[in-house]
């Protein structure tokens, strides 16, 4: 036992602990120092801590630690954040969904949603407007930071809010529909569909308190509104700088969450802000049209250079995952069957070509099928509530992918037929293919037998027609049997070799 300080004995073990780092003392003995405090509240202080007694304390201490560190986060009422970048999507949708649900379960007082989109598909703009309405904490839609845009899906979006916020230097509105056509460009949607739209801006609009009216042209006239703009026209009720602005003006303001008037009291919440979750970040990367075909090129080159190197398995393997990626994103944006049909049939093309080299016919049929594919597949529909020039930019993207794909593909082939054809018409070097045809001097009387030189070599050789051939004769080989040449003279006109002669 040695002394430390004013009679305090303790261990050697200890002492070399508290030499090394009495901060780490504090951290061991603190576990023992409270068990000895809790056994002396109960009348048994000299029990000791050891073995299984001690890991049970460390786990109550830890749990208590958490239960006072955790507790503030549950305790009083506080305003979710979360930002949300880019097109809507399958992807964007989700991050709407689990953002909804995340504040439900907390009991916030609020979720700030942070949005800034170009537009996106109509099936998911419209999921996300239900998922709104049937909310059970007040969202609120924030057109931030400055720059920021909230067009045409962004727009019905931001009307289903309970409260719709900008900040300055921020636009809204652009929400005709479009017609997006891979080898027509982008044009307007008929009027059929643009009323419709018309009327579900209106709708959702008026049900949140809204002009509809106005909320209407923002399809049938295009128009567009600033921050200020939109406030004076009373599409957005707050215009603050900052989130930290935003929160205190909610205060005080009342709304209906699924028909029932609620208050906001945000004068003391605590503000916490949350991202999406990696999964849904990666499904709304994979939904944009361009990657997700692209996805579709990387799955099909994988699976060919698989065929044309099997054994190894590792593009195969890629190939496929590729293939399921891209089919989940396109089967979200919506699949044209007969593009897929096209794509499928390429894929076989490809294959059979792969597996018996045709001179390229299998594989410019796969071309073919290969490129009307591709544009047929492009979702067109998907864009329809998307700015068209955004539009035309996923367009311009999704046009060069395929040129350059469908290029480097043919090239491939082009490169690996010519290789095959070269190879083809190439004479064999060795074998029994080799020797026939070629030129040889008689070195010894072929009576029928005797010898000949072959490139520096002696060979046994026969007169074919049973001929007697002097030495110094050339003759041509007709055949090989084991170890022994047919030859023959040659007749007139008669094509031949003339082999290298080493001596």
């Amino acid at each position: 036992m040695v002394k430390i300080h004013k009679g305090v004995v303790i261990s050697p073990r200890v002492e070399k602990i508290y030499r090394c780092n009495p901060t780490v003392l504090v951290c061991y003995m603190l576990p023992s120092g409270g068990y000895m405090l809790l056994r002396m509240l109960v009348g048994r202080p000299h029990t000791r801590l050891t073995g299984g007694r001690r890991i049970a304390w460390y786990l109550v201490l830890i749990l208590g630690v958490l239960t006072i560190c955790v507790f503030p986060v549950f305790g009083g009422s506080s305003v979710l954040v979360t930002r949300i970048d880019g097109d809507i999507n399958f992807g964007t949708r989700n991050m709407f969904l689990d953002a909804i649900s995340r504040a439900e379960l907390r009991g916030a007082e609020a979720l700030v949603v942070e949005l800034n989109t170009n537009g996106g598909t109509l099936e998911d703009t419209e999921e996300i407007i239900r998922a709104i309405k049937n909310s059970g904490v007040p969202v609120v839609i924030y057109v931030h930071p400055r720059g920021s845009v909230a067009f045409s899906a962004g727009t019905f979006i931001l009307m289903a809010s309970h409260v719709a916020a900008m900040t300055p230097g921020t636009s809204i509105g652009a929400a005709e529909p479009i017609v997006v056509d891979p080898t027509g460009g982008v044009s307007s949607a008929p009027e059929k569909v643009k009323k419709a739209s018309a009327t579900l801006m209106r709708s959702t609009a008026e049900e949140m308190g809204r002009p509809g009216e106005t909320a209407e042209k923002f399809v049938l006239e295009n128009l567009t509104l600033t921050a200020d703009q939109a406030l004076e026209a009373k599409v957005v009720e707050i215009v603050a700088g900052s989130v930290e602005e935003l929160v205190p003006k909610l205060d005080g303001m009342e709304v209906l969450v699924k028909g029932v008037p609620h208050r906001f009291s945000t004068s003391d919440a605590r503000v916490e802000r949350f991202w999406p979750s990696p999964q849904n970040r990666f499904v709304a990367s994979i939904s944009d049209p361009t990657v997700a075909y692209l996805l579709l090129m990387l799955g099909l080159w994988g699976l060919l250079i698989g065929f044309y190197s099997p054994g190894w398995h590792v593009p195969e393997t890629i190939g496929v995952v590729c293939l399921l990626l891209a089919l989940f994103a396109l089967g979200k944006l919506g699949v044209s069957v007969a593009g897929l049909i096209f794509l499928i049939t390429a894929i076989g093309f490809f294959i059979v070509e792969a597996k018996t080299p045709t001179f390229g016919l299998f594989a410019a049929a796969g071309v073919v099928c290969l490129l009307i594919g591709s544009f047929l597949l492009f979702p067109g529909e998907a864009l329809r509530q998307t700015q068209p020039e955004i539009a035309k930019n996923i367009l311009t993207h999704f046009v060069v992918a395929v040129v350059v794909v469908t290029a480097a593909l043919s090239a491939f082939f082009i490169f690996g037929v010519g290789k095959v054809i070269k190879a083809r018409r190439k004479q064999p070097t060795t074998g029994r293919e080799a020797l026939t045809g070629r030129e040889v001097v008689v070195i010894e009387e072929l009576a029928p037998e005797g010898m000949v030189k072959l490139g520096g070599e002696l060979w046994r050789a026969v007169s074919e027609d049973g001929e007697r051939i002097k030495p110094g004769e050339r003759v041509v080989v007709k055949g090989k049997r084991g170890l022994t040449l047919y030859v023959s003279r040659r007749r007139p006109g008669e094509p031949g070799q003339t082999g290298p002669s080493r001596g």
